[in-house]
């Protein structure tokens, strides 16, 4: 296991390509990094952009936020928050899939390329460098998961 000396860094927060459509969508918030020691790796816990050291559920829209409201609070507390977070629950006609363990040094695997081309929507490299996020509009019945081959597909 790794010790808490190894915990990997998370890659500092840039929200400059994200695509204005997702930015106008009331569903973000800003997130705190919680090391995992059993999974070995980072929980993302959504925040209160208005009172940082209370956390919000992602059931709740009343307790979602403007892009500019997370951003805000996450350059504000910048020891607290990781990052600033798209919300992904309820259906919504965007499709959130993560490609983990697809990316060593800066570079993508063919696989996750191949999808990455096909599927040509917004993608961002993951916070931990390793992975791939990719938000595209369409509709899934279920969320779905292919822990083998590393995919998770969310609506």
């Amino acid at each position: 296991m790794m010790s808490q000396q190894e915990t990997p860094t998370i890659r500092p927060f840039n929200g400059d390509n994200i695509p204005d459509s997702l930015k106008e969508n009331p569903r973000w918030a800003p997130w705190r990094a919680v090391w995992n020691e059993k999974r070995q790796k980072f929980d993302k816990i959504p925040a209160h952009a208005k009172a940082p050291y209370y956390g919000i559920s992602t059931a709740k829209p009343e307790r979602w936020y403007s892009f500019e409201a997370a951003l805000k609070a996450y350059r504000d507390n910048p020891t607290l928050f990781a990052g600033v977070g798209y919300v992904m629950t309820v259906p919504h006609d965007v499709v959130g899939i993560d490609l983990d363990d697809c990316v060593v040094d800066n570079t993508i695997a063919p696989w996750a390329q191949e999808v990455v081309d096909q599927l040509g929507s917004y993608t961002e490299l993951s916070p931990s460098g390793k992975g791939l996020r990719i938000l595209v509009e369409g509709t899934v019945p279920h969320d779905w998961t292919n822990h083998e081959v590393g995919i998770d597909g969310l609506w």
